[in-house]
């Protein structure tokens, strides 16, 4: 009997151990489709991306047709492997390693509006809005808050890298520009040569120099 009673007390601290764990912060809830809110998002859901990272201009990113566009860069031919590794990211990213819910503390992970990476978006599913913060101290996952919960994350990667970019980085470089500016590159470096090359036929001048001074110097003799 006695026996008996020992095995409930203990099966008793083993639940109540268990509840423990999974309600402290830092710990991971059992796996759900709300815990990777993004990873349902084909890029033909999007429509719309805006990212606001510190010491960075802000960047508008539009997809039209199949395309994506730099809103006010009409030029702009986008870079569209750097918006599907952003994309790729938001996919993999879960929330389920709880960090903290207390909002005076958000400011030392870096998840607030002044140190951290404002992303947003309009997709087919609905809006998306997150916060990217610092790196965690073991230089494998970062902060982040998403838009719809007052609490901090813990992701595995560093993502952060892939959204702080400035307008500029998202445009391919402009071929034709290239292309003529190397034309005329080359024409001016063919010019320097010609200049420098004497005409057909005739003796370089050094070497006309040389054959003045020998002539004199027979006369002498």
């Amino acid at each position: 009997m006695k026996g008996k009673y020992t095995l409930l007390l203990v099966a008793a601290l083993l639940v109540a151990g268990g509840l423990y764990f999974f309600l402290q912060p830092g710990s991971r809830t059992a796996g759900k489709d709300d815990d990777r809110p993004y990873a349902k998002l084909t890029a033909d859901d999007w429509r719309r991306l805006e990212i606001r990272a510190p010491e960075k201009k802000p960047v508008t990113l539009v997809r039209r047709e199949g395309k994506w566009h730099l809103e006010g860069r009409e030029q702009c031919r986008v870079k569209k492997e750097m918006v599907d590794q952003m994309l790729a990211a938001l996919g993999k990213m879960r929330f389920d390693d709880l960090v903290t819910s207390n909002r005076k503390k958000f400011a030392e992970y870096h998840v607030d509006e002044q140190k951290g990476i404002l992303v947003s978006g309009q997709t087919a599913r609905g809006p998306v809005k997150l916060v990217i913060g610092k790196v965690a101290g073991d230089f494998l996952h970062t902060y982040v808050k998403p838009g719809d919960r007052e609490a901090v994350y813990r992701i595995n990667g560093m993502p952060a890298h892939l959204f702080s970019h400035d307008p500029d980085d998202f445009c391919q470089p402009d071929k034709e520009k290239d292309t003529g500016q190397q034309e005329k590159s080359q024409g001016q470096g063919g010019q320097a040569g010609a200049a420098k090359a004497p005409p057909a036929g005739k003796k370089p001048a050094t070497a006309g120099v040389a054959a003045k001074k020998s002539a004199a110097a027979a006369k002498k003799k």
